[in-house]
């Protein structure tokens, strides 16, 4: 339980970076995170299942999407899926792709541009990067949080379940210290045709 704890505090640690980057570290920071959470295999076990919840959503159309929102085109940006968990899934490939394009050499600014000015209605490219992470990379943070937390509940009610269970069983009843005690006389009583009372030690077997 303590692991998830620390995983969804350095969840909340690595989206706060993102939102403060400045537009000349964003790319950078993007990449930062973007490996942190390849590495970590609880996070990539949610975001293999999120891959799943909308098959058919192409993993290009955020970046369409936030494209098509671009104020020169005249219009408003609306998130492709019909699903958080397919939104994820979205967002997780979105963050692949902005980390392999700086990778590749693009300019962390003009990733911003690329990126952000479609959701943004700021001329100031730092204002412009925190708006994007804020709208745009936030929902995946906290899916990935609300995930870890759930499944943190669930493993601590197994854990609580398999201490009961264990305390059950290796509890000793009364019937075990008599015939710890008496191994004998408690054979005898139990097979006894008189209820409890033992032929060769009671008052009948004289």
């Amino acid at each position: 339980m303590r692991y998830q704890q620390d995983l969804q505090v350095s969840l909340r640690d690595r989206l706060r970076r993102i939102i403060v980057a400045d537009c000349g570290d964003a790319g950078h920071e993007m990449r930062l995170v973007a490996d942190w959470i390849a590495q970590q295999p609880t996070l990539r076990a949610i975001l293999a299942e999120a891959e799943q919840a909308e098959p058919g959503l192409a993993h290009d159309s955020l970046v369409t999407s936030l494209q098509e929102g671009i104020g020169g085109l005249g219009r408003q940006f609306r998130w492709p899926g019909q699903t958080e968990t397919g939104r994820a899934d979205l967002i997780w490939n979105l963050m692949q792709r902005i980390s392999s394009d700086y990778h590749s050499g693009t300019d962390s600014a003009q990733l911003v541009i690329n990126y952000a000015h479609g959701v943004s209605g700021s001329s100031n490219i730092n204002d412009m990067w925190r708006e994007f992470t804020e709208r745009i990379i936030r929902p995946l943070f906290d899916y990935l949080d609300e995930r870890v937390g759930a499944e943190s509940s669930v493993l601590y009610t197994l854990q609580r379940y398999v201490r009961r269970v264990d305390w059950f069983v290796r509890i000793p009843t009364e019937s075990d210290h008599l015939f710890r005690c008496n191994p004998i006389a408690d054979s005898d009583r139990i097979r006894s045709p008189i209820g409890g009372v033992s032929l060769h030690h009671g008052g009948y077997g004289r």
